[in-house]
């Protein structure tokens, strides 16, 4: 992965601390307000390539209320992979990018409404920390931070992640990374729905606009006649 263009941690997250804005923030642990977890998924296909010391799969949906688009990401860590061995040497997940850009996001106050829920059985509300966000980054994402195993996913526990967008659905990456050492610089990644096309007239708008329409002919009409 290119970290460069996914997370800006430690240094930057010291800053915004200190109160500096080095960049926009995401939401903390938590759900969007006036929502609750989807209760019907959509399984991504698996990750490419496969990851060889774990397993796991990605699921997405997306809501559509009020002219915003709500998108959803669930991520299962089902334990061993192909090359764990035995006795089992398993993988925690250490982070989540979306290929999304960060302006086709909603902003409050500074803030984009881009997520995380914690669903970690070890040790709830203390795995992925949230990122700062800079105006020149093409993707956006969760990471781990410090050493400490409960900063990332482990073994069958289950991540989500959500963010609102006025942009409809298109095919975006989504890709999982392991911790250092291990990464060697390879995201394992899989295609998921994110905001990419324009957001589709409300019928009202439409309707207003053909109002619109009909007047400017009138008004033609007269002046040729």
């Amino acid at each position: 992965m290119n970290k460069k263009s996914l997370w800006i941690i430690g240094a930057l997250v010291a800053t915004a601390v200190a109160g500096g804005r080095a960049g926009a923030q995401i939401v903390p642990n938590g759900l969007p307000a006036g929502y609750a977890v989807p209760s019907m998924w959509t399984a991504a296909g698996p990750l490419s390539p496969q990851p060889p010391r774990y397993t796991a799969q990605v699921f997405w949906a997306y809501e559509l209320k009020a002219g915003v688009y709500t998108y959803w990401y669930r991520v299962d860590h089902l334990g061993p992979g192909p090359s764990s061995g035995n006795p089992a040497i398993i993988d925690n997940i250490a982070s989540a990018a979306l290929g999304v850009d960060p302006s086709l996001i909603v902003q409050k106050n500074g803030v984009y409404q881009f997520g995380q829920n914690d669903t970690a059985q070890n040790r709830p509300g203390q795995s992925w920390a949230a990122e700062l966000v800079n105006a020149q980054d093409t993707s956006i994402g969760w990471g781990w931070q410090g050493n400490a195993a409960y900063n990332q996913v482990q073994p069958y526990e289950t991540e989500l992640l959500w963010l609102q967008s006025p942009y409809g659905p298109t095919s975006v990456t989504f890709s999982l990374d392991v911790p250092e050492p291990c990464q060697c610089g390879r995201a394992y990644t899989t295609i998921v729905k994110g905001p990419g096309t324009p957001p589709v007239p409300e019928p009202a708008s439409m309707a207003l606009a053909a109002v619109g329409l009909t007047v400017v002919g009138y008004v033609r009409r007269r002046r040729l006649s």
